[in-house]
């Protein structure tokens, strides 16, 4: 599932579980490519309540492989594009 707070909407967001990763995909506006900075996301074995309590891999790019994670362990994952002096949470997932 997605949820949208800025003004950057992606679409085609996928999760995909693997053994020990998740591969994470999106497609982002190619309108909206040349205003994006960057992508971060951010991981935790739980929700994701505080981005500042998750694990942040600045610079992602679609798609992306999330290794090193624990088989059966739900991971949730957010989102955010960073646009000149904003940081957008633009998606929240979760996979196990």
């Amino acid at each position: 599932s997605g949820t949208v707070f800025g003004p950057y909407p992606v679409t085609h967001l996928l999760a995909a579980p693997a053994s020990g990763a998740n591969t994470i995909s999106w497609t982002y506006p190619a309108d909206r490519l040349a205003s994006a900075a960057g992508f971060n996301l951010y991981c935790k074995a739980g929700p994701i309540t505080d981005l500042s309590a998750a694990q942040k891999i600045t610079g992602v790019t679609s798609p992306y492989v999330h290794s090193g994670l624990s088989n059966g362990t739900r991971y949730f994952n957010v989102m955010t594009v960073d646009a000149g002096s904003r940081s957008w949470i633009i998606l929240g997932s979760n996979a196990r």
